[in-house]
This record gives structure tokens, sequence and C-alpha cells, in this order.
């Protein structure tokens, strides 16, 4: 792969993550904090690396003959810099709670698929819960406004996860 393929460098987006993405992940969030991510990447040419379509070149460099050395290529040397600073965007964003489940994680789309299945069973529970405080949610003695903005506020939460499914 030619570095002239590559995205703009994930060090900008470690720069000044906290702008693009003001809440860390926990397990209340996932389809928000996933969202935000994902427009994230794909605003910096960087979403392949986690949904797993940026791919990493060959590893080892070529003779002139064609047979692998023991040097690492330069193009997989770029591609684990890059992945690497994704994984460490994806890091930055976790709360003391999500980090955990990336540790062990060799590359982003590891981090990123671990996270997936952790928190999208967890978020399937949450959905759940949604509906059924939708189903259960009364007036009783709120004002109107107030009992409209318990039933958007569920409303959204509800329209969040089921789009990201």
């Amino acid at each position: 792969m030619a570095a002239s393929s590559f995205p703009e460098t994930p060090d900008v987006l470690l720069s000044s993550i906290c702008d693009f993405i003001p809440k860390r992940l926990e397990s209340s969030n996932y389809f928000i904090w996933s969202r935000r991510m994902t427009t994230l990447f794909t605003a910096h040419g960087l979403l392949g690396y986690v949904d797993g379509s940026i791919k990493p070149p060959e590893k080892f460099a070529l003779t002139e003959r064609g047979e692998p050395t023991t040097e690492l290529s330069q193009g997989y040397r770029l591609w684990r810099r890059y992945d690497a600073g994704v994984k460490a965007v994806i890091n930055a964003t976790l709360s003391s709670s999500a980090l955990p489940h990336v540790i062990g994680s060799d590359t982003a789309r590891d981090a990123w698929l671990a996270l997936e299945r952790r928190f999208t069973s967890m978020s399937n529970f949450n959905i759940t819960k949604l509906r059924s405080d939708l189903e259960s949610i009364t007036k009783g003695s709120d004002s109107v406004n107030v009992y409209v903005g318990k039933v958007e506020e569920i409303r959204t939460k509800l329209a969040l996860g089921f789009s990201v499914m």
C-alpha cells in the first residue's frame, strides 16, 4: 500500500478528541458513542481501520527476487502507525469501566469488535428497559411539558438504539 493512499494522520484526532466526543463510553451510551465515533472516523478517512476494510499490507519487505526479508515493509510500518493512532483515539474515549474490554486487543479493529460484543448485548437490554419505561410512563403530578419531555427523551433514546442496530 503506497503512502499516498493513507488518510490524514490520526494525530489530529488525538489532539482534540474531547471536542468531538465529549462523553466517554459507558454501559448506557454505546449506540450514541458508536455513532459519533464512526462519523468521526469517516470524516477523517479512518473508518476502514475499525470496519476492517483497510487491510494491512505485506508485513515483511521483499527482496528483488520477491522473497520476504526479516525487515518490516514500509507500508506495514505506516499501517501499524495509523492503526495504533486509531486505537489510541478509541482508548481515549473509554470510561475506566470500558477500558478493560480492549486490553489485549492488537488492532483498532480488534478493540472495536470487543466493545461491540460487550456493549451491544447490554444495549439490547437497555432498549427492552426503555420500551418498558415508555409503556409504563404516567403523567402523574408532572406538568404536560415535563411529561412530554420524558416521553420524548425515551423515544429519542429508542430511535438512536434502533438506528445503529
